[in-house]
């Protein structure tokens, strides 16, 4: 039987029981996701460079060594119209393969956008493709190559013009990061953008 309120009582709006269940389902997500738990998006590290001058504020998720998975346009933008003129982007391949995945798409569609700006918009640009050394040098030159051939089609497909991009394959000839272990590899897999002359 429910109890009969007084002139100046009110009936809660949430049971107490619930909201001890989520105080504590918040506790619980702060130490099982604490990347969740925390505000604003930490910085990426490493991932992509500039020229000494601070990085624009950026809305994209950190993975869980908290590297940019997909670089926002106005970044790219920035970097590139920047005194160095380069940037280093971690696109995912499909592994030994040049097939871009979900999140490489991702980031192509912000490389358009950045190449579509005012500052970039009659630019001509470098894509260097970069493997990791595991497996022989030559073949992953060739990866290399096949890689950035494979952003530049996706940039066309999405209305860059290919006159404006060329492409390089380095290989495994210039990391960024000690090969020894999966996440300096991962950091080596990687496609560069030069502004061009």
């Amino acid at each position: 039987m429910e109890k009969k309120l007084g002139p100046t009582e009110r009936k809660p709006l949430i049971p107490a029981g619930i909201v001890g269940l989520s105080l504590a389902t918040v506790i619980i997500m702060q130490f099982v996701f604490p990347a969740w738990a925390t505000s604003p998006v930490p910085p990426a590290r490493d991932v992509f460079t500039f020229s000494g001058q601070s990085a624009p504020p950026t809305e994209t998720i950190p993975d869980r060594q908290g590297y940019q998975v997909v670089v926002d346009s106005k970044t790219i933008s920035h970097s590139l119209s920047g005194e160095k003129g380069t940037i280093d982007l971690c696109l995912e391949f499909s592994s030994a393969s040049a097939a871009l995945t979900a999140s490489a798409e991702l980031q192509v569609t912000e490389i358009a956008a950045a190449l579509r700006s005012p500052k970039l918009s009659r630019s001509r640009i470098l894509i260097t493709g970069h493997t990791d050394n595991l497996g022989p040098a030559t073949t992953n030159l060739e990866l290399s190559r096949k890689r950035a051939s494979a952003v530049k089609e996706a940039l066309v497909e999405l209305g860059i013009e290919a006159e404006r991009m060329q492409i390089l394959g380095r290989g495994e000839e210039e990391p960024l990061a000690d090969n020894r272990d999966a996440a300096g590899r991962a950091r080596n897999r990687r496609v560069t953008l030069s502004l061009q002359p």
